[in-house]
């Protein structure tokens, strides 16, 4: 059987357009599961949090090891550290083994 046209042109190019968003939608989700699962993403995010923990202690920071969970959109950290100004022989300022 024949697949009959739709007499509006309009309909059928809107039709393509929505068609080929939800295709574009779907690309997209996909690369981002993908790519916060890759060792290139967790140490990305590694670093960010490094960084942003130092600018907001204005101390030293240490990340042990870092996971991310794609499904729920969390990080979890282990052996968190952060020096402050203290010597090398006291304890660091903030110390955690884990944080979620």
């Amino acid at each position: 059987m024949r697949r009959r046209r739709s007499s509006d042109p309009q309909a059928e190019i809107a039709l393509r357009i929505l068609a080929g968003l939800a295709g574009a939608l779907v690309a997209l989700t996909l690369t981002a599961i993908f790519l916060t699962q890759t060792a290139w993403f967790r140490s990305e995010l590694r670093q960010r949090m490094i960084a942003e923990l130092e600018e907001a202690t204005g101390g030293r920071v240490e990340i042990e090891n870092l996971d991310f969970d794609w499904r729920t959109l969390t990080a979890s950290v282990r052996n968190l550290t952060i020096h402050g100004t203290e010597p090398g022989s006291e304890a660091p300022l903030f110390r955690a083994d884990s944080i979620r």
